[in-house]
C-alpha cells in the first residue's frame, strides 16, 4: 500500500475549500494536488491529476455532486478516484442516491477533524465509510416511527471493539496507537464514533458497557 495519497477537492464555496485543505494539511500521507467549484472543473481535475481519492460536495456550480459521480462511470476503471461526498446535506435521498453512484463515504460538513482522517483511511484501504449521523439517517426510514433497534444502533465495528477492549483494560491513546500501528488520532475518532453509537458520554461507562458484552472481565 501507498503511503501518500493525492486528493482533489470540489466545493463551490471558497472558504470551504479552504477550511477543509487546511485540515488535510495538517494529515499525514494525504495531500491536496488541486481544488475546484464546479462540475466541469471536477473532470477537468481528475483527468490532468489522476488523484486517489476525489473529496466532493453534493451543491456545485454547473449541476452537482451526483453528476460528477455519474461522470465519474465514462472513465477506465483504474482512473477513477475513490470518492468521498463531504455535505451539509445528509437526508436520506442525497446518502443513498450518493452511494448508489459510486461514493464510497459520505460525512456532514461539520464532522470532526478526526473523523475526516478515519474516513479517509477507510476507502483508501477498500472500506465504505459512514458518518454515525449519517447511518442513523438512512436507518430510520426502516423502522418507521419506532427507533431502529440498539443492535443497528450500538453495532460497532471488529477495528471498535479492538480499541475498546484496549481502553477497558486502561491503555492510553498512545499505546493503544502503538499497539495497533495506527495513529493517535484515528484511535480518538473511534473512540468518538463509539461513544456516539452507543450514546456513552465517558470513558468509565465505555468500560462498564465492554464489561457488560463480556469484551473483558473484572
Amino acid at each position: 500500500m501507498k503511503n501518500h495519497y493525492s486528493i482533489v477537492l470540489i466545493d463551490d464555496h471558497a472558504l470551504v475549500r479552504a477550511g477543509i485543505r487546511s485540515l488535510i494539511d495538517d494529515l499525514e500521507g494525504f495531500d491536496v494536488c488541486a481544488e475546484g467549484s464546479s462540475v466541469d472543473e471536477a473532470m477537468s481535475l481528475i483527468e490532468t491529476h489522476r488523484p486517489e481519492l476525489l473529496l466532493l460536495d453534493i451543491a456545485l456550480k454547473g449541476g452537482s455532486g451526483l453528476d460528477v459521480l455519474a461522470q465519474l462511470e465514462s472513465l477506465e476503471e483504474s482512473q477513477r478516484p475513490l470518492v468521498i461526498v463531504m455535505s451539509m446535506y445528509t437526508s436520506r435521498d442525497f446518502v443513498v442516491g450518493a452511494i448508489r453512484a459510486g461514493a464510497r463515504g459520505y460525512l456532514p460538513k461539520e464532522a470532526a477533524s478526526v473523523e475526516l482522517e478515519l474516513a479517509l483511511q477507510r476507502v483508501i484501504q477498500g472500506d465504505v465509510y459512514l458518518s454515525a449521523s449519517v447511518t442513523e439517517n438512512v436507518l430510520q426510514p426502516l423502522y418507521g416511527n419506532q427507533n431502529p433497534p440498539a443492535e443497528a444502533k450500538q453495532s460497532l465495528t471488529p477495528r471498535q471493539k479492538e480499541i475498546l477492549v484496549y481502553i477497558a483494560k486502561g491503555y492510553s491513546t498512545k499505546e493503544i496507537a502503538w499497539s495497533l500501528t495506527i495513529s493517535p488520532k484515528t484511535v480518538e475518532a473511534h473512540r468518538m464514533q463509539m461513544m456516539e453509537r452507543l450514546n456513552i458520554k465517558d470513558i468509565p461507562n465505555l468500560v462498564i458497557y465492554a464489561i457488560r458484552q463480556g469484551l473483558v472481565s473484572i
